[in-house]
């Protein structure tokens, strides 16, 4: 985290498959149906989450809920200020990081010392594997469990899960 930005950066040291209309740092929706790292961040009080996707090119997608998979609303409307950046070797490793308005974070969830958060990715499509920081119900993938998320705390200038 900077003074302005929350920054999610992600890696994976094999190559990624992404949706074919991700273009590097452009909005693009139904990232999750393709490898994609998936961030959340809940207020705990009002229920609402917000969830970001990041694809390895830097494509990047964000929706606003009310609840678990209901959203504010049906059209894709696009946070401002959000910026990604990515880069790959030949070998497939990548890396792709978002920039998030902290200002933005805190008006549209309440983004603070209760903010509970999740990550997970998609990995190895077409034959995804669903992965969570946060262990979730089910046995179906559902990443929409805002109940289950952990709260996060900063950390010398990091937002890590608190224990």
């Amino acid at each position: 985290m900077d003074k302005e930005n929350l920054w999610f950066v992600v890696t994976r040291s094999q190559p990624a498959v992404i949706h074919p209309d991700a273009q590097p740092g452009k909005f693009t929706a139904d990232l999750w149906k393709y490898d994609v790292a998936e961030l959340f961040f809940a207020d705990p009080v009002s229920g609402r989450y917000i969830e970001f996707n990041l694809a390895s090119n830097g494509a990047w997608w964000q929706a606003e809920f009310v609840a678990p998979r209901i959203r504010d609303r049906m059209e894709d409307i696009v946070m401002p200020g959000v910026h990604t950046f990515a880069d790959s070797s030949e070998s497939g490793t990548w890396v792709a990081a978002m920039a998030i308005p902290l200002d933005m974070l805190r008006a549209r969830v309440g983004f603070g010392p209760e903010t509970k958060a999740n990550v997970s990715f998609v990995v190895n499509s077409p034959d995804p594997v669903h992965l969570s920081a946060n262990e979730l119900a089910g046995e179906v993938p559902d990443f929409h469990q805002p109940r289950k998320f952990s709260r996060i705390e900063v950390v010398d200038g990091k937002a890590v899960f608190a224990r």
